[in-house]
Parts: structure tokens; sequence; C-alpha cells
């Protein structure tokens, strides 16, 4: 883990200078394919997770989910969501999971990363991808790679860091 965790920063570095590039963002009602980075620790709380993703389609939004499981048994599987896990990324930091490649080639119109707190995996995958807007909670980790960081108490519920998350993103006028 020692080793996963210093490749993975030297990576990120790299991947944050060399891969993310500015591009401009389009308003929220524009917005068609949108992708759900999703990475908790703490226990997730599935009820306002699935109603952020039903909000978001039945706005005719295209949701993509990727949900990271750091444990080595699944705890709670998004419906839909493709999965990878920690085997899935080799020490050096590359990511192995055809899943993971997979999302990171889409183009998303915006992509919210949805996590307790920053994960290398989770900034791994929101390096390389090619999304337009990346959406998530502030923290010094994501400041390369987040488009729009909200900021929120350390201990603010997850129901209410959806809500200001979509509440924000919903704002952004092209």
């Amino acid at each position: 883990m020692i080793f996963f965790n210093w490749f993975s920063s030297i990576r990120l570095k790299w991947w944050g200078k060399k891969v993310r590039k500015p591009s401009p963002s389009i308003g929220f009602e524009k917005t068609q394919q949108i992708g759900v980075l999703v990475g908790f620790k703490q226990n997730l709380n599935q009820e306002a997770l699935l109603y952020f993703i039903e909000k978001l389609r039945n706005q005719g939004k295209k949701v993509t989910i990727l949900q990271y499981q750091d444990q080595k048994q699944a705890t709670w599987l998004i419906p839909g969501a493709q999965v990878f896990s920690r085997k899935e990324l080799s020490w050096l930091g590359s990511i192995l999971s055809p899943a993971a490649q997979e999302f990171i080639k889409i183009p998303f119109d915006y992509l919210y990363i949805l996590s307790d707190k920053p994960m290398k995996p989770l900034l791994l995958i929101a390096a390389k991808s090619k999304a337009k807007t990346l959406i998530g909670r502030a923290s010094s980790d994501f400041n390369p790679y987040l488009d729009l960081m909200i900021q929120l108490p350390e201990h603010a519920s997850q129901d209410v860091a959806l809500q200001h998350l979509y509440h924000y993103s919903s704002r952004i006028t092209a």
C-alpha cells in the first residue's frame, strides 16, 4: 500500500499537469452525458445517492456510474453501476480495470466525484477523465482536478453534500 500511494502521488502530479486541460464548461440545461464516480469509506447513504441519480435521469440526462469498492467484499452496489476495486489497480498506480478504462474514455459533460474523503483511485480516474467539467467536494487533494468544488462542513451528511452538489452545478449557465 505504501508503494501504491507513493507511485499514485507521482502519477497524479504528472497527469494533473499533462492530461487535464481546461475545457469550456456547458450549462446544466445543455448537458446530456453525466458521469458519477462514487467511493465512500464510511457507510453510504443509499437513498440519498439513488435520489440524486434519479433526479438527474428524470431531467433527461444519460447517467453512467462507476463505483469504487475499497474493501474486499462489496458492502452495497449501486444498481446499474460498474464496479472496480483496489485489486484492479497496479502498485504503480496504473488502472487495470476494464470498467474504469471505459469510464475514463467517455466525454462526460459533467463528472460528479462523490466521496467522503479524497481517495487516490478516484483522483486517478478524475485526472485521466475526458469530462468537460469535474464537480465534487472541496479538498486540497482535488484542487488541481476539479472545476467546481463545493465547500461543505467536514462532517456534513451525504444528503446535504448531494443537495449542495446538485444545487450549485444546476446553476451553471453557458
